[in-house]
């Protein structure tokens, strides 16, 4: 990596692979982190210009960091290995996209619980790869992680459950998703995305 691309703190932990040893445990955490959302933030700029060599390693360094650093799972492991399968998916590395696509998948129900956007996203992910692979239950994953999207989508909005959602409409219908989509959360989608309240 190109040290120079990045702010002192970024630079200070690649030239000596550790935080500096006088912060707080806090301190530290929140250090480790932002090193981490840079390294992600990275990977994502690399893939949004084609770059996949590049995007590959900061991923890879995002999952390196994350274990060596914390004695916890935390859900920057899970955002890496989520983007690492959409990378290699779209290098057809199929054994390697499935892989961390359910890898994600655990570590974000180990993170989130299993009701949760993230979750979903995983899931719809992981049944991406499934229907590249031809494999028979991949509608049935793409239904579920559609319909989990539509009871969360109010808990927790990026970009990427933005993208999801109008997924799902695709996936399981406009009135289907409305559905549970207004009869679990307040959050009113309908709006944002045209359905009707009938």
């Amino acid at each position: 990596m190109d040290n120079q691309e990045y702010g002192p703190i970024v630079q200070a932990y690649l030239r000596g692979s550790s935080v500096r040893t006088e912060l707080s445990s806090s301190e530290r955490d929140e250090e480790l982190q932002y090193i981490l959302q840079t390294f992600l933030t990275a990977g994502d700029e690399a893939r949004a210009a084609q770059d996949l060599v590049k995007a590959e390693r900061f991923y890879h360094e995002t999952i390196k960091v994350a274990a060596r650093e914390f004695d916890k799972v935390i859900p920057e492991i899970a955002l890496a290995k989520f983007h690492l399968s959409m990378l290699y998916l779209d290098r057809s590395e199929l054994i390697a996209a499935e892989a961390f696509a359910k890898s994600a998948l655990e570590v974000f129900i180990e993170v989130f619980g299993e009701e949760h956007p993230a979750t979903a996203m995983a899931m719809h992910q992981l049944s991406e790869v499934h229907l590249a692979q031809n494999k028979t239950e991949a509608i049935t994953m793409q239904k579920q992680a559609a319909m989990m999207l539509a009871r969360t989508y109010g808990q927790y909005r990026t970009s990427h459950v933005d993208k999801a959602a109008d997924t799902a409409v695709d996936r399981v219908g406009v009135n289907e998703y409305a559905r549970a989509h207004m009869a679990i959360t307040s959050f009113d989608k309908s709006k944002q995305i045209g359905i009707s309240n009938n």
